[in-house]
């Protein structure tokens, strides 16, 4: 599946609007052309060991990797649907992760938008998500519980153009700026 959901009944050019269906915000997904025809019927999970999001402190931006400390997989709520695409005739199967209002520590790196995605932190959860029998929002109070730890990550990798290596989430200390650097 590709990231960036291009509903079945879009007929544009497709990474336009891919790019504006990463996400999904819990408390506007059933309102949303995209996204409420897919709420009782096309609900899926996203496994992540982790994820990234930017910190702002004045002008500088630090990318931050967060992940859970107690389990090597996040279980992330998302929806999605299939497109026939425009310039290949081939079917695509696409989706958006739900997010919800940041927790006490996502609001801490995530502190312009203050969002974090939607986390189903069971077997017996994802299982009643995926049965599209519960309200969105009634995940929220659990998601808004899942214990994360976060630590910076380098943002020259990060920014490259070759990002999917596993050194993109390792924990990065910037150099200090006093440190001397020598050419031997």
């Amino acid at each position: 599946m590709q990231w960036g959901l291009v509903p079945n009944w879009f007929r544009g050019e497709q990474r336009e609007i891919a790019s504006k269906t990463l996400n999904c915000r819990t408390e506007t997904a059933d309102s949303k052309a995209s996204f409420k025809h897919l709420i009782n019927s096309r609900r899926c999970i996203i496994p992540s060991s982790g994820f990234f999001e930017w910190q702002h402190k004045d002008k500088e931006k630090k990318p931050y990797f967060i992940y859970s400390p107690e389990t090597k997989i996040l279980s992330i709520a998302g929806l999605w649907d299939s497109n026939i695409n425009n310039l290949t005739g081939e079917v695509e199967n696409t989706f958006t992760i739900l997010t919800t209002e940041a927790n006490e520590f996502m609001t801490e790196i995530h502190n312009t938008k203050k969002r974090m995605p939607l986390f189903l932190d069971s077997e017996s959860v994802i299982e009643e998500w995926l049965s599209c029998k519960s309200e969105i929002n009634s995940y929220v109070s659990a998601s808004q519980k899942t214990c994360l730890s976060a630590h910076p990550v380098d943002k020259r990798i990060l920014l490259s153009s070759n990002t999917n290596i596993p050194e993109v989430c390792n924990h990065f200390e910037k150099e200090k700026d006093n440190d001397q650097l020598t050419l031997f």
